[in-house]
């Protein structure tokens, strides 16, 4: 549990954490900016928005790490966040089959990863370990559609 107060050094993981949800805010407009060409203005909206919350949870949780029980207390941006990559898989689904592919992979990962984020019902790992695997298919997709948009494939 790196950003715990059990951690040594709980400063380094909740500064990552902040940096990455500012990443997220700002990132948030060149993405819509860029989706814009491919897609609907509105869906591009829908995209930027929902990384705006994950960053969002993100700044919150650096500043509020576990066990504060404020560090999980904006449940509600959680919907937009899982919609994420089917969102983005819509805004980008005419830009080429592999980035359509690893974004359908990645759905079925999110998909697969919700009994284990009902850490109450499916104890598999540590809270921690799920957060990061969760990190892993909620953010990366965000990066490789933006590397995609970028090189414009």
């Amino acid at each position: 549990m790196l950003g715990t107060t059990d951690s040594h050094h709980p400063w380094i993981f909740n500064l990552g954490a902040m940096l990455t949800g500012a990443a997220g805010l700002v990132g948030a407009l060149g993405l819509f900016r860029a989706l814009r060409t491919v897609a609907w203005t509105a869906l591009a909206g829908l995209v930027a928005l929902s990384v705006v919350a994950n960053g969002v949870l993100s700044v919150k949780a650096g500043l509020f790490p576990m066990p504060d029980p404020r560090h999980a207390s904006w449940q509600f941006l959680m919907p937009a966040i899982l919609a994420t990559p089917l969102l983005l898989l819509v805004a980008l689904w005419r830009q080429g089959l592999a980035l359509r592919a690893y974004l359908l992979c990645n759905i079925v990962a999110l998909i697969l990863m919700v009994p284990l984020m009902m850490h109450k019902v499916a104890p598999v790992f540590a809270e921690g370990t799920t957060q990061r695997l969760f990190a892993l298919v909620v953010f990366v997709p965000v990066g490789v559609a933006g590397y995609a948009l970028v090189r414009g494939e």
